[in-house]
This record gives structure tokens, sequence and C-alpha cells, in this order.
């Protein structure tokens, strides 16, 4: 006898999800983690004459970039029924928000970083302007606007209140001890990381529990330190004036 046809069932991950503590791909931060951010196309339907990564390439921190040089030689459009769609665009972008170009960096707050620390907000219209042409004035206007709408939507990352870290922190107990079927010992000393990322305080907890699983008698102490990051490209790239754009 069927005894589950007709019948409500409660779905296995439903307390979780109602009551907030679900933990979706968004909610991991891993050792090592690093993040991928898209530029997409702001028309829809245009022809690209030009992507530049060679900027992106020269700063601290991005470990790859993603365009249509990367792709021209491979076997590059997927798709389900028809194989006519691309990683990123390589001839035209075709509607708003077409992905024209990826990059993948260290840093999850990259564009604040880049646009405060090597300050592009005065420096790309006043070099557009120097050219001194109608089309390079038009791209420099257009560059103001672009960092006017920047400066108003950007929101920097802040350090995680103790809220935060309280919730955050039981709950990855919990699943490390559900995990590895052991009860993880409290991690002291919180207060002294002084850290500004969630991902830091999640790698010094499961790295000390990992730590005394593996070893029950090691009483492990982690220092925090800070490392600075330096946004500033090569100099040759920084006097070139070249301005990637598209028609």
């Amino acid at each position: 006898m069927n005894k589950i046809a007709g019948k409500n069932a409660r779905r296995v991950d439903g307390i979780e999800k109602v009551t907030g503590k679900a933990l979706y791909t968004g909610d991991l931060q891993l050792p090592g983690l690093a993040y991928a951010k898209l530029l997409r196309s702001p028309v829809a339907h245009a022809r690209l004459t030009k992507v530049d990564a060679s900027r992106a390439k020269q700063i601290t921190g991005v470990i790859a970039t993603l365009t249509r040089d990367d792709i021209k030689d491979f076997n590059y459009k997927y798709g389900a029924t028809y194989k006519d769609q691309c990683i990123v665009a390589v001839d035209k972008v075709r509607y708003v928000g077409d992905p024209i170009a990826a990059v993948l960096a260290m840093t999850d707050d990259f564009e604040a970083a880049v646009v405060t620390g090597r300050h592009d907000r005065e420096l790309v219209p006043e070099r557009l302007r120097a050219k001194q042409t109608p089309e390079a004035a038009a791209l420099a206007a257009e560059a103001a606007q672009g960092m006017r709408i920047i400066d108003r939507e950007m929101q920097l990352l802040t350090p995680p209140d103790e809220a935060e870290l309280g919730q955050a922190y039981s709950r990855l107990k919990e699943r490390h001890g559900e995990v590895f079927g052991w009860l993880p010992p409290d991690v002291g000393g919180l207060e002294r990381l002084g850290a500004t990322r969630m991902r830091q305080y999640v790698r010094t907890w499961i790295n000390e529990w990992d730590l005394v699983r593996l070893d029950p008698s090691y009483r492990p102490e982690t220092e925090m330190a800070e490392v600075s990051s330096d946004y500033r490209e090569d100099p040759d790239l920084e006097t070139s004036g070249d301005i990637a754009g598209s028609d």
C-alpha cells in the first residue's frame, strides 16, 4: 500500500528555510575563496569592437580575466537545443545584461578598492578629456556619470557585529559536529581577531576545530595578520591613455 500519495509531506529543509537558518551558496566562506564579477552590456544591441582586459590583469589581487579573446580559438558556443550561446559576447551584445567580460579576484569589494584607491573617479574622465576629441568628450561625460552611479550605489563591507558572529558561529559549530560526528569545542579569543570579514572568523573556527579533531591534545592559538592590498597598475599602462569601448 502506498503510504505517501495523497498525504502532506514535510519538506526536509522546511524548518531551516522558514527560520532563516538555511545556508545557501552565497553564505559559504571557504579558505582561499575568490570572487567573480561580470561586466554586462548596458544596451540591448551593439557591435563589439574592442575588449581590453590589460589594466585588470595588472592589478594586484586579480587572478584571471575572461574575454572573447580567450575563447575565440575554441568551440565556445553552447545551448540545450541549439548551440547558439556564448560564455561572453564575441562580436555583438544582443540584450541588456549580456556578459562581456569576467574578472576573478581575491576581494569581494574589488570595485570600491579600485575606484577609491586608484582615484579613478577623477582620473578616467580627465584622461578622456585630454584627448580633446568629440568622441572622447562624450565618453568622459558617460564615465563621470558612471562614477556618480558607483558612488550612489556602492555598499562597502562592514565588520560583522556580535549578533551576526554569534549566529554564524553557532550554526557552523552545529554543522561541523554533524558532518564529523563529534562535539566541536568552543573557540576562544574571538574578540582578539579584529577581522573585518566574516570569512576570516569562519576560517579560524574551522581551522581550530579540524586541528583539535585530528589531535585532541592540541591547543591551537590563531593570530590574524592584516595584509594590505596594493591596487596600483603598471606605470606604462597608467600613462598609455588607452580606453576600450564598444559601439
